[in-house]
């Protein structure tokens, strides 16, 4: 029996010595890569992990109370709007009332005042009250304005006499969602005719502004 001797031949494998090196940056620049994205979306979804845990929310807020209006079983809104030229100024105002509460009758009385250059061009405003708190909403949205923008108003008739009057501020909706202080030039309580008012608070931007029961 006759046994086929074949040359056989091996290459030798080369082994690229960058291999690993090469291994090792790519494994780095996808767990950065990973990283960043986990970064992005918890911006974007104001994940916990980037806020405050001791920040006060809208939902935590204690704003004050208006009484219901006699005969409503729903929200009863009130709104008032008005082309003003930012460039020039202007103001807005409110004058409304209703039948409810202790004293048998509800006013509110509100004036939001724009400085000359408060912002660009032509723009309807829109200042909105409801008969649930003593909030206003007010609208386009805007981040800031660029000359003074104030807010003085004036609710009667409301029930407080649970309220300490020292204790009671004046604050807005922030835009991260928080609830802060607005600047003012003086806040009156009256327990014994159901009246509070702000006067001159500084409006930042357009977002949710009212009274609350606040801390010394």
């Amino acid at each position: 029996m006759k046994t086929n001797n074949h040359n056989i031949k091996f290459r030798p494998v080369k082994i690229n010595k960058n291999y690993k090196i090469k291994d090792t940056t790519m494994r780095f620049i996808y767990t950065l890569s990973l990283v960043s994205l986990l970064f992005f979306f918890g911006c974007e979804n104001g994940s916990d992990l980037l806020s405050p845990v001791d920040d006060m929310k809208s939902e935590n807020a204690n704003w004050i109370s208006l009484p219901s209006a006699e005969g409503m079983h729903i929200e009863n809104t009130f709104t008032v709007s008005e082309k003003i030229n930012g460039a020039q100024g202007g103001f807005l105002t409110m004058n409304e009332s209703y039948s409810g509460g202790p004293f048998g009758n509800v006013t509110i009385d509100a004036e939001l005042i724009f400085d000359q250059g408060a912002y660009p061009g032509n723009k309807i405003i829109t200042m909105t009250h409801d008969d649930l708190q003593c909030v206003a909403a007010f609208e386009p949205s805007f981040e800031k304005f660029n000359a003074s923008v104030t807010y003085t108003v004036t609710y009667t008739g409301i029930d407080i006499s649970n309220i300490d009057p020292d204790k009671v501020k004046f604050a807005y909706l922030a835009v991260n969602g928080d609830v802060e202080y607005a600047q003012n030039e003086g806040i009156t309580v009256n327990v014994s005719t159901g009246t509070i008012q702000v006067i001159n608070a500084s409006i930042s931007h357009f977002s949710r502004y009212g009274f609350v029961n606040g801390q010394e």
